[in-house]
C-alpha cells in the first residue's frame, strides 16, 4: 500500500483542494531505516513533513490502520 492507491480520489478532487501524498516508512518509495516502529514515529514523521513544506494545517485522509496514525499524530 501506497500513496498511489489514493490517484483516483485526487484525480476527482485535485482542483478544489492541495495534495500532499507521502509513504510511510517500509511502505511504497519509503526505506524503514529501523526494525520496528510505531504509529508514534510515523506521526512525527508526518508532523516533520507537513513542518518541512510550511503547511499549517491539514485534513488528513486515510484509511484502515492509516487511522490510528491521524489519531496519534492529530494527539502530538
Amino acid at each position: 500500500m501506497d500513496g498511489d492507491m489514493f490517484e483516483p480520489n485526487i484525480a476527482e478532487l485535485r482542483d478544489e483542494f492541495r495534495f500532499v501524498v507521502w509513504d510511510q516508512r517500509g511502505f511504497g518509495g519509503t526505506v524503514a531505516t529501523t526494525r520496528a516502529f510505531s504509529y508514534w514515529h510515523s506521526a512525527k514523521d508526518l508532523i516533520a513533513l507537513l513542518d518541512h513544506l510550511e503547511v499549517a494545517s491539514a485534513s488528513l485522509v486515510d484509511m484502515s490502520q492509516d487511522g490510528f496514525l491521524s489519531m496519534h499524530a492529530a494527539l502530538l
